[in-house]
């Protein structure tokens, strides 16, 4: 049986593999948060420690950063050159042959 002390980390570390097992880049990073909130949650209030805190509360807010960023550049419809390269390819329309 899983006790309350161990569920935070059982529940952040699924989270986790979830989130490398995910494909889509803006669900991977959303993902990543809350698997991250969890362990964080888990060193401030189950068994704290302050260097355990410290790294899983900037994994967490990295997390965060790239998230925003993932966020930011779907709204706006920026692409990157390589992404801009394989959309061109991919949408070429030739004029049919008369």
């Amino acid at each position: 049986m899983i006790d309350s002390g161990t569920i935070l980390p059982i529940l952040g570390s699924l989270f986790l593999i979830a989130a490398v097992l995910n494909s889509q880049m803006r669900r991977t990073r959303l993902l990543i948060v809350i698997g991250g909130l969890f362990i964080v949650a888990q060193f401030a209030f189950v068994a704290p420690s302050l260097l355990g805190l410290i790294l899983s509360a900037l994994v967490t807010l990295a997390a965060v950063v790239q998230l925003e960023v993932v966020t930011q550049r779907a709204r706006s419809g920026s692409m990157f050159e390589e992404e801009r390269e394989l959309f061109e390819h991919v949408m070429h329309v030739e004029e049919p042959a008369n």
